[in-house]
């Protein structure tokens, strides 16, 4: 009789033991490895902070806005002898290129453009299709633009430069 006593004690037992368990590591997050990640699954509960009193903060100013000096890629649009233009520049560590393409004659040709920019004093020169250097673009760059002169090499010929940065 007792036999059955305890074998009725130790089936309780590990039935509580079972139960146990089974609660505790279902409250626990399931994890499983996909690939090398490991994703860990839980409900999350997130407490939000107390709202604190408004206090009076001074006005903001507008941020500075980077130019070429600063270094990245830039969008320039404006006149060069009077023409609508469109150009595009990148400088990394002073030395400049891109290209530019007078929108009202062309679409898709484009004029690459080398140079050097050294504090605002920039300098670029225009590349033709042969590789040769057909201009010089001698300018100042600014917080709102570039300002300056176009020259062509082979006959001299000045005209400004007028770009404002997008």
């Amino acid at each position: 009789m007792w036999y059955i006593i305890v074998a009725l004690l130790a089936s309780f037992v590990l039935t509580l033991v079972s139960i146990i368990a089974y609660h505790h590591f279902e409250a626990q997050p399931e994890a499983r490895l996909s690939d090398t990640v490991f994703v860990v699954t839980d409900t999350v509960y997130q407490t939000v902070a107390p709202a604190t009193p408004a206090t009076q903060t001074a006005p903001r100013t507008a941020t500075p806005r980077f130019t070429l000096s600063h270094g990245g890629d830039f969008t320039y649009t404006g006149t060069i002898a009077g023409q609508r233009v469109k150009m595009s520049l990148t400088n990394q560590g002073g030395s400049v290129f891109g290209s530019y393409r007078y929108t009202k004659y062309t679409r898709n040709d484009h004029l690459a453009l080398t140079g050097t920019l050294s504090g605002t004093a920039l300098t670029l020169y225009e590349v033709d299709e042969y590789g040769q250097y057909s201009a010089c673009i001698e300018a100042t760059v600014t917080a709102t633009g570039i300002n300056g002169t176009h020259t062509r090499l082979d006959t001299g010929k000045r005209n400004s430069v007028k770009l404002t940065q997008d």
